[in-house]
């Protein structure tokens, strides 16, 4: 199957069916001390970080398009991030271990491994049932690149995981 644009990718993770992910909130279940990530649901769109809950309000209203907030992830306890894919029946892995928001940490720092190095890389940093949920989204979105987090102990909507996935695309 292919995840053809930004509106589909967020229809099926919304509905749970791309792995785990971090809860989405309403305003009302805010607490205003807590941090929050604005993301933007539209192709292109921004991610706000670190957003004090009594100013997720006026953050999300100059954010243009529909947004879904979230707890602001761990990323004291961020162990690796990254794209993964297949590419020519290979693990394909595009990764950076620096505690920034992914695309700086990749432009930073960003490593490849690519096959048996890729599969051994995530074995070491994702638990077992986390492995199995990444490639359980490359089996079923053969053409699609994934990006996720993974963290130091359990993490997202399913604590049972160290990986927060971020997104599943083909060509959008």
């Amino acid at each position: 199957m292919r995840i053809a644009n930004k509106a589909q990718f967020y229809r099926l993770f919304d509905a749970g069916l791309l792995g785990n992910r971090l809860p989405a909130l309403a305003l009302a279940e805010l607490d205003p001390e807590q941090t929050y990530s604005i993301r933007v649901k539209q192709a292109g769109g921004r991610t706000l970080y670190g957003i004090r809950g009594r100013d997720v309000p006026q953050a999300a209203a100059v954010c243009l398009g529909e947004v879904v907030i979230t707890p602001t992830a761990p990323d004291d306890r961020l162990t690796i991030q990254g794209e993964i894919m297949r590419d020519h029946h290979q693990l394909r892995l595009f990764y950076a271990t620096d505690p920034l928001p992914m695309k700086p940490a990749l432009r930073k720092s960003g490593r490849e491994v690519r096959g048996l190095a890729a599969e051994s890389f995530l074995r070491t940093y994702c638990r077992p049932a986390s492995y199995d949920m990444l490639m359980e989204l490359l089996d079923a979105y053969d053409d699609a690149i994934v990006e996720f987090s993974a963290y130091r102990g359990g993490v997202g909507a399913d604590p049972t995981h160290n990986v927060l996935i971020w997104e599943v695309r083909s060509d959008y």
